[in-house]
């Protein structure tokens, strides 16, 4: 995932989101969880644990980075780079 370039996420729901970086992301999943952890660190922590339960599959949860490729890896999410023109520059996203 290139910096600044823009990640396009999608759930297994079919919930899709757009951030502008991987940080953003992983606050977006944080707070549309069920139970949303206190911060980004603690969300990343508790769902690498959950997926290394589940699916016997560790998870790094230092990096946000890191943490969506494994969960892209592990099937948890769809992740890919966002299309030009789908991140606006100001930060906000659809």
């Amino acid at each position: 995932m290139a910096p600044g370039g823009g990640l396009r996420l999608q759930l297994p729901d079919g919930r899709c989101h757009v951030a502008a970086s991987a940080w953003e992301a992983v606050a977006w999943l944080n707070a549309s969880a069920l139970a949303p952890a206190a911060d980004s660190w603690r969300y990343m922590v508790r769902v690498a644990g959950q997926v290394r339960r589940a699916r016997g599959r560790p998870i790094p949860s230092a990096d946000p980075s890191r943490f969506l490729a494994g969960l892209a890896e592990a099937g948890w999410l769809s992740l890919e780079p966002a299309s030009h023109g789908e991140v606006d520059p100001s930060g906000a996203t659809g």
